[in-house]
């Protein structure tokens, strides 16, 4: 991150990736890969805990080194954390970041069928206090509040109320509500909220594309590129084409183009809203 000029990186951890056979989709990938990991099993919920865990593990390490990893929790975490930044020399500066979550499913810790407004609130302030600050609330699996663009049997579903509580709940602790892989149908409805007045702070899609260098259905079409704006949220560009190619430079920068031109065009300053979000690495 150093070598490559990288001030400041989200470090997103997924829940649910399903193991596919053509079009069937079942069980989770990044379970197995935990239980092999650690010999044990653990929720969704305790893998992102775990993760926390890690992550405080090398702020620690890297403290009194030449780049130690910063973990922004505050705007004054932040404010700190640029001032020393800028007073850095360029081999010698800090790295910042703050965690976040690919996919909600770990909010009810195990799909609970009695979960409750209250319980998502309980969780929801653990990840708080962990440094969690961005939450997709789909990943390739959607769940009790969205649906998942990717997924093969919801990806028509929409925001429901619990959903929407639990957006509600995000945005009271701080926490940025984050659209990629959601189902088109469900960022309709957490847009049409924001436009209501029950949703008020920006909403990103921290990695994301644009047809036709992303040829997937959750490449975001204009609308949804501009309706990020219209939160004042940021719109991050992805690496790659699918699951197995990569975009070469020319590509990033002409969807870099794309986007800042088409919000350009529908009245935002373009480059204010967008920035680089990998998902590659």
């Amino acid at each position: 991150m150093v070598e490559g000029n990288v001030s400041f990186q989200i470090l997103a951890i997924p829940t649910e990736v399903p193991v596919k056979f053509g079009k069937l989709w079942f069980g989770n990938s990044v379970g197995v890969l935990t239980f092999l990991q650690t010999g044990s099993e653990q929720t969704n919920f305790e893998r992102a805990l775990a993760a926390a865990d890690e992550l405080d593990g090398i702020v620690e390490q890297s403290a009194g080194g030449k780049n130690p990893v910063r973990l922004i929790k505050t705007r004054e975490d932040m404010r700190r954390f640029r001032r020393d930044y800028d007073a850095s020399p360029p081999d010698s500066r800090p790295i910042g970041t703050f965690l976040g979550l690919e996919g909600a499913h770990g909010l009810d810790n195990n799909h609970p069928d009695d979960y409750t407004v209250a319980d998502v609130r309980k969780q929801l302030e653990i990840l708080a206090g962990r440094g969690f600050r961005t939450i997709s609330p789909a990943h390739f699996h959607g769940n009790g509040g969205v649906g998942s663009a990717q997924h093969p049997t919801d990806h028509d579903a929409g925001l429901s109320a619990m959903g929407l509580a639990a957006l509600i709940e995000m945005e009271d602790l701080g926490m940025a509500i984050d659209i990629t892989h959601s189902a088109r149908p469900a960022i309709e409805d957490i847009m049409a909220a924001w436009r209501a007045g029950k949703l008020k702070k920006p909403i990103i899609s921290s990695h994301t594309g644009v047809q036709p260098y992303m040829p997937l259905v959750r490449a975001l079409p204009n609308r949804y590129l501009t309706d990020v704006a219209m939160t004042g949220g940021l719109i991050g560009i992805s690496y790659f084409k699918d699951k197995s190619r990569s975009m070469s430079v020319e590509e990033v920068a002409l969807t870099f183009r794309k986007v800042v031109d088409v919000l350009d065009e529908a009245g935002y300053n373009g480059i204010d809203h967008v920035g680089f979000g990998s998902d590659w690495d």
